[in-house]
Formats: C-alpha cells, structure tokens, sequence
C-alpha cells in the first residue's frame, strides 16, 4: 500500500488546547513535519499560520545542535518490551474497579470530516539499562557535554504527565491478553494508525486490533519491518523504534521530542469491550506526577505516598475478597 500524502490536520476535540496535528497513516519524522508546517505558515490560512508557529520554532531550535544533528543521523533504537498506561485518581479507580481498560475515542480522520473510534492508549517503558547502554554506544561518537543532554524528554523520564498511578506490562503480555479476549485466540493486526504532532511532542502510534475490523481500517498501512521507519516490527515479532529526538530541551531551550504510542482497539463501551488483566504489585505502582500534569481530574496529582496508600487498599482489598 502506498503512502498516503503529507497532510497535518488540526486535531480538535470539546476542551483541546489548539495546537494539534494529526497525519493518517504516516509516522512523519521531523524534516516532514517541518515542511508541511512551514507550508502552513505561508498558507492563507490564519489559524494555520498561528498554530504552526510554536511547534516550528521548537523545530528550529534543534538545528545547530550537535547532539540532534547527531541523532537525525543515528536515531536512538529502542526495543519495545514493555508497556504503560499512566493514569490519574478517576482513571485509577474506573480501572481497577473494572479489572480492566476501556477505549476513548479519538478521531482518526485525515480531513475535516469526523471518524471516531475508541482505543486504549499505551506508551513505551524504557530501562535505565537501556538508557546506560545508548550512552555507552555513543560515548566515543560525541561529545560528552552534548551527550550529557541525553535524554531528557517525558519518553525517560520516572515523573509523568498523565497521574500517578502506572499499570505497565510485557508487550507479549499485553498482545496475549488482547489476542485471547479479542481476536478468538488469532495474532492481532498491527498498523500504521498516524503521527499526532503538538508543541513539542511528536507521538507515532501504533494501531492494534482484531482482523475482524479489517474493513474498518483497511486504508491504514500494516506496520513495516523497514528499520528507518520511526515503529517497525522484525521478523521475531519484536518492534523496535527510532528516536530522532529524546529531548525536550536543550540548554534550556524548548525543542520536539518523539512518543511512540501503541492504541488497542476497543470498541464500544461495554465490558466485553474492555481489556481485562490482572494487577500485581509489579504492573501497578505510584510515580511523581509532574507539574505541567495533563489530567484535570480528581486526584490527578499528589504526593507518592498517598497514591502508594490508594494502591496499598486496593490490594488489601483484593486479598480480603480473596478469603
């Protein structure tokens, strides 16, 4: 299937900040995206030429500097082996409540028109054993004060945007639970949902769904085992992906960064629609939430402490229904 072309729709929805992009079908790296915002900001279009500014200038900002010029080169190759859904209180509770994770919608269309679908959003966990071994690889090839800028964006770091409260499991976990409660026991369809792009953050995401839905995202590519391309999937099964950028700021200055992003579909909204897993004290924990939280929700942010109390009751719960 042929690519489709470069086209940034502004991505809304009731209560979005604007300043959002969507492409269909395409993880786009930085150089495309620059061109297709530069585009806007000569268009006629008044909204565009606003909306387009930030992000590009965060863009720009990368230019000279030796660690990204490095990376644009040399993207940092991370393999995916494990996932994380972080939440706040609500998101907590609704969860664990459930034992399991509902959809939300997203509209998914590549023009104005609107195509909704719900899906569970998950993003990559990455080691400090993984981050020491990137440093490692590439301690001879740069500068250590520019290496010293590796890495810093939300992708590393132990704080999140999202809550304090992380879920995370094995990929293979993940895709079992998923193939077993909904694909019949089959092997899910893995394809190329799009590249969200917002002031800094440039989120490629992965689709992952049930044949059964083939008709529904039929127009979007299934993943490549193309080692450029920004997620790709190896002949094992593995995916691996490709960071051109892994910070957020660089001496001080504001700059994109990439967020590979895997979305099961869950259509509907209905229990059977969920994913179901099980919770251990090993794939539920408490993390720092950060300031810039994006969660405007009950409980969206608080100490460690307290959300490790949250947790501590829910599985003393558990076990005392357990008896």
């Amino acid at each position: 299937m042929s690519q489709p072309p470069i086209n940034l729709r502004e991505d809304t929805w009731p209560g979005c900040k604007p300043g959002k992009y969507f492409q269909r079908g395409r993880f786009l790296k930085i150089d495309e995206i620059k061109v297709d915002l530069e585009a806007k900001r000569k268009s006629k279009n008044v909204r565009d030429q606003t909306l387009s500014l930030i992000m590009l200038r965060n863009i720009n900002a990368m230019a000279e500097d030796p660690l990204m010029q490095f990376m644009r080169r040399s993207p940092a190759k991370l393999t995916v082996s494990r996932l994380q859904h972080v939440t706040g209180l609500d998101g907590f509770q609704g969860i664990t409540n459930d034992g399991g994770f509902k959809g939300k919608a997203k509209n998914i269309s590549a023009t104005d028109s609107e195509i909704w679908q719900c899906f569970s959003w998950w993003s990559i966990v990455v080691s400090q054993e993984t981050i020491t071994s990137i440093r490692e690889n590439w301690r001879h090839r740069i500068p250590a004060a520019t290496l010293n800028q590796f890495p810093n964006s939300p992708v590393f770091d132990s704080e999140s945007r999202y809550g304090n409260f992380t879920f995370s499991f094995p990929v293979e976990d993940l895709l079992r639970a998923y193939s077993e409660q909904h694909c019949s026991g089959e092997t899910p369809v893995f394809r190329v949902l799009g590249t969200w792009t917002y002031q800094q953050e440039i989120a490629h995401t992965i689709l992952v769904h049930s044949a059964e839905y083939n008709h529904v995202f039929s127009d979007f590519p299934d993943i490549s085992a193309d080692p450029t391309e920004a997620i790709y999937r190896v002949e094992d099964g593995t995916f691996m992906c490709n960071l051109e950028s892994t910070c957020s700021k660089i001496d001080g200055t504001s700059c994109v960064w990439n967020n590979p992003i895997f979305a099961f579909y869950l259509p509907g909204f209905s229990q059977e629609s969920q994913l179901k897993l099980d919770f251990s004290r090993t794939t539920l924990t408490a993390c720092s939430a950060t300031q810039d939280n994006y969660m405007q929700t009950r409980g969206a942010r608080m100490p460690v402490s307290e959300a490790n109390k949250y947790i501590q009751s829910y599985f003393e719960e558990e076990r005392n229904a357990n008896y």
